[in-house]
């Protein structure tokens, strides 16, 4: 971990510019995580490699790149801060969690694209007849879900890996129907069309720069 630091965030930028470190190492997951963020005089970037078999993931940010995620409830700028280990900058670390908000929510436009994904995926559960793509479309709509529940509660979201357990501590009304729905399925039925209906539309601009690539943010 050290050489990997040394090559790709001490060779590159200098230690003045450097504002904190987090890292986790293969034994916490198959690759190699490392969050460093800089000063803004440095621009964002991600950077993914392999090395001697493992996949380094390489995250900097700037101070403001990383603010701004924050303020917008960014869960995996958050996780990057709360979850890793520090390895430089503890100072810096410290102020960066003192902008984290307490409870968790997800900003009304973003939110908004939950509930159209629910509307669609919902609609192709519905027309499909095989079990294997029921399940497809079930499985995909139990994310979206997840990500609601930790908004209506507050709490934020983890690593991926530990959503259902998350869920099950949360134990209010609506974590508590949304885990009988994954057997009930009037229940699950129920839920999403209940998240559904809570679609208000989409009008967003798509410049032809931003093209590249068909996705939704």
């Amino acid at each position: 971990m050290k050489n990997i630091i040394e090559r790709h965030i001490f060779a590159k930028f200098r230690r003045k510019y450097i504002r904190f470190i987090n890292i986790q190492g293969v034994e916490s997951g198959s690759d190699i995580d490392i969050y460093c963020v800089v000063s803004d005089s440095i621009k964002s970037k991600v950077i993914i490699f392999k090395e001697n078999g493992i996949w380094i993931e390489i995250f900097i940010d700037n101070w403001s790149d990383m603010k701004r995620k924050i303020i917008n409830y960014d869960e995996i700028c958050v996780g990057l801060i709360t979850s890793l280990k520090n390895y430089w900058g503890e100072d810096y670390l410290k102020q960066a969690k003192k902008i984290i908000p307490e409870r968790f929510r997800i900003p009304l436009q973003r939110k908004n694209i939950f509930y159209y994904r629910i509307k669609v995926l919902f609609s192709k559960y519905k027309s499909v007849l095989s079990l294997h793509e029921k399940n497809y479309f079930k499985n995909l709509i139990f994310q979206q879900l997840f990500m609601l529940a930790f908004d209506y509660s507050g709490r934020w979201p983890e690593s991926p890996k530990k959503w259902f357990s998350q869920i099950k501590l949360i134990n209010n009304s609506y974590t508590n129907k949304l885990i009988s729905s994954f057997d009930k399925e009037e229940v699950f039925i129920k839920i999403c069309k209940e998240e559904a209906q809570k679609f208000k539309g989409i009008k967003m601009i798509k410049e032809s720069k931003n093209n590249q690539f068909t996705f939704i943010v």
